[in-house]
């Protein structure tokens, strides 16, 4: 920058002398040592008598002065103004300035781009990151819908084992109230009350009973375990209290609890039989035998549609599958029911070993103890997600609950058209006067 502002004076004062009251042809002359001759006429002449003829004899040459300007002024362009003035300070200063320029707005420019590179790098790895988050908040099933799952499993199962177990149980019942063979009525009332009676004796006698009247009836070796005493008629102790009894009516095992589901039916449904079986010898010989055989398979069919209600239920507490049995007592953990505890709160409370878990004890689990769990609402506020597939899976609960309520419904609906049907035979025997 300094040979540059040297350079621009210098040009200045050029300027200056070029701009003088002195002419060219003065200036010319006085620079070469010549006389200048003034024509009136024409043009002024020059008039060579140089001081230093060697010097000013190439100028004494020249044809006349705008011949001798043009070559000075060219040999000040070439010599001065291209090879000295421009060629040096202005092109080297000029192009000095320019790629101080250039550097200044190529090194903006590489900041700017840095800066861009950057922030798109940052809007990317963000957007990465996101996805990322989303992917595996969305993606990642949470324990407790992995819960509902494990919980569930081999239920379908367990279902099958109910209706085969009730239709079993109904089975029984059917043949008791007909007196099939080697059934405990087979011979009519006497035989089938003398039966019953000696089971009490041998399981259930209870010898405190009756004013611990009944040492002369109940043998010594009657069980004290209070598992056994009076499950024949007690129902709540049998299936009131405990989500599973030691029963499975698939096996070719015979426990306890089977044989007081089998006298409690006893008990409660077609508790008095004929006095004596029909033969057919009576159905052909007596008169009315026909319409009355008929009118007791009427009420066989009306006890066998009440006890369905009862083989259901204690269907549903018999053995299951067992496919969850692990996972429940886990589930059981969480709340504080853990080792003997799970074992005794899921299986039968006179089974050794333990007795796989009934369908009622997993329905139970699935609709009620799973809420007891404090870490279910926890695991609400994890993600929207596996909020929505928790509420899928209740759903699914909902609608499994939901049938076997219509299934009760159902069942309750049947025995209340019976009882319909019935008190509208007394009513109608009443009016035709047949009586009850």
């Amino acid at each position: 920058m300094m040979k540059f502002n040297q350079t621009f004076i210098f040009t200045l004062l050029f300027a200056c002398f070029l701009l003088s009251p002195l002419s060219f042809n003065d200036a010319y002359a006085r620079a070469c040592n010549y006389t200048v001759n003034t024509n009136p006429g024409g043009a002024d002449v020059l008039e060579c008598k140089p001081k230093k003829c060697k010097v000013c004899v190439p100028c004494c040459r020249v044809g006349s002065v705008n011949n001798i300007a043009k070559k000075f002024f060219s040999d000040y362009r070439k010599d001065f103004i291209m090879d000295a003035f421009y060629s040096c300070p202005v092109e080297k200063d000029f192009q000095e300035l320019n790629d101080e320029l250039r550097n200044v707005l190529a090194s903006k420019a590489v900041s700017t781009g840095a800066f861009l590179d950057a922030s798109i790098m940052n809007d990317t790895l963000k957007s990465l990151q996101v996805a990322s988050s989303n992917t595996l908040k969305n993606y990642t099933p949470s324990d407790q819908v992995c819960r509902f799952g494990t919980l569930s499993r081999s239920l379908a199962q367990s279902e099958t084992k109910v209706d085969t177990n009730r239709l079993l149980l109904s089975e029984i019942g059917l043949a008791k109230n007909l007196g099939k063979v080697f059934t405990i009525s087979t011979s009519g009332r006497g035989s089938e009350f003398e039966s019953r009676l000696m089971i009490f004796a041998e399981k259930f006698c209870d010898l405190k009973d009756n004013n611990n009247g009944l040492d002369k009836l109940c043998p010594s070796a009657t069980p004290s375990k209070d598992v056994y005493l009076n499950r024949d008629i007690d129902y709540t102790r049998l299936l009131g209290h405990g989500v599973t009894i030691n029963a499975d009516m698939t096996d070719a095992k015979n426990t306890q609890d089977e044989t007081s589901l089998i006298t409690l039916s006893h008990f409660l449904y077609g508790h008095r039989q004929p006095t004596k079986r029909t033969s057919i010898t009576t159905l052909t010989e007596s008169a009315g035998s026909l319409g009355t055989y008929t009118d007791y398979r009427s009420v066989v069919a009306r006890r066998a549609a009440a006890q369905n209600s009862y083989n259901t239920l204690a269907a549903i507490n018999m053995a299951g599958s067992g496919g969850s049995d692990v996972y429940m007592r886990q589930a059981l953990a969480q709340i504080g029911i853990s080792g003997v505890d799970a074992d005794i709160y899921l299986g039968a409370k006179n089974a050794d070993p333990a007795v796989k878990s009934s369908y009622n004890a997993q329905m139970n689990l699935l609709t009620k103890q799973i809420f007891q769990d404090p870490a279910f609402y926890a695991n609400l506020m994890e993600s929207e997600a596996n909020v929505k597939r928790t509420s899928a899976s209740l759903q699914g609960l909902g609608l499994m609950q939901a049938r076997d309520t219509y299934k009760s419904m159902t069942r309750s609906e049947m025995l209340l058209a019976i009882l319909v049907e019935l008190e509208s035979r007394k009513i109608s025997n009443n009016i035709q006067g047949m009586g009850n």
